[in-house]
């Protein structure tokens, strides 16, 4: 009877070990089926090449995050898990930290250099625009850099904003404003015109100790710095009124100024300009024949001044 149990659970004990190394086996085998890689050396690797040569292990790319380092340039791995030389199977993360570069680096030379393009090399750089001012320079072109703070060279942290002066070019041609007291309108205006200076508004005034039609003021005043296309504003004194006013309308509320073009041949290039509640209208301008009649309706109560062009020339001012 002893016998008999010892028997038993001798080939008892023989049956399990026999399952035990055939599942051992069995498993190793299955585990060594699946295919493995070992990890490649990726520090200091550029990301593009490190994601690259990961893929065509079979291997996916995990970026844990970024850091500055002064060793290991701008979008290089400083760190990756598992380390070299690991075998992994295909399929699993490798893990990497790329680096943001180091942290204070030389500011670049922005100097010459169209403004646009200056803010994209601060954004690449990890920078940013600072404050922008801009003054005249006779050597750099509208919207190039001038100068910049911090300079080229200096040592600055990223996100660091760099202020820029910006050009707005050559400074505009200026001009000493004439005195135009005591001239006719007409006058007045040719001389505006020749400064290449622009009729602004027209005001009336009533001094009957001085001549009718004549500039009482001006702005800007005579001796000041006035720069191309400024308008300069004028009084005139109309005690005396001066227009070519048809009698028929004298009880409405506007007036009529009447103008020929002299018998001839060739066509003339009228061109007819309104100042009236400071704003000035260009009423006619085009190619007109001998003879062709004009009439242009003037505001009754209001400063208005006619202005007739006769090939460019100035030629008549009416002032109402």
């Amino acid at each position: 009877m002893t016998r008999s149990v010892l028997k038993f659970f001798f080939l008892l004990a023989v049956f399990f070990g026999i399952a035990g190394i055939s599942a051992y086996l069995t498993l190793t085998l299955v585990i060594e089926s699946e295919e493995t890689v070992v990890v490649p050396d990726l520090e200091k690797k550029n990301a593009i090449n490190v994601l690259e040569m990961l893929s065509d292990l079979g291997l996916n790319t995990k970026v844990k995050g970024s850091a500055y380092s002064h060793d290991v340039p701008r979008h290089h791995i400083i760190y990756q898990d598992p380390k070299p030389g690991t075998m992994i199977k295909k399929g699993r993360d490798v893990k990497v930290v790329l680096s943001r570069g180091t942290q204070t680096f030389a500011a670049p030379n922005l100097i010459d250099l169209p403004r646009r393009q200056a803010e994209v090399i601060l954004s690449n750089n990890g920078l940013k625009s600072g404050t922008i001012t801009r003054t005249y320079s006779q050597t750099i072109k509208k919207n190039y850099v001038i100068a910049h703070t911090p300079d080229a060279g200096t040592s600055v942290k990223r996100n660091a904003p760099v202020n820029l002066l910006v050009s707005l070019g050559p400074r505009p041609a200026e001009y000493v404003m004439p005195d135009l007291e005591g001239l006719g309108l007409e006058e007045a205006v040719q001389i505006i015109e020749r400064y290449g200076l622009a009729v602004g508004q027209i005001h009336s005034v009533y001094q009957e100790d001085r001549a009718a039609n004549i500039i009482i003021d001006q702005k800007p005043f005579s001796g000041y710095y006035v720069q191309p296309d400024q308008e300069v504003d004028l009084s005139v004194n109309r005690w005396h009124r001066k227009g070519d006013a048809d009698p028929s309308y004298e009880g409405s509320g506007e007036v009529l100024f009447r103008y020929q073009i002299p018998p001839g041949v060739l066509k003339q290039h009228i061109r007819i300009e309104l100042n009236a509640f400071g704003i000035s209208s260009v009423i006619y301008d085009e190619l007109m024949p001998p003879g062709r009649k004009i009439w242009v309706m003037v505001p009754r109560h209001a400063d208005a001044a006619v202005f007739l062009y006769k090939n460019e020339m100035l030629i008549r001012t009416e002032i109402y």
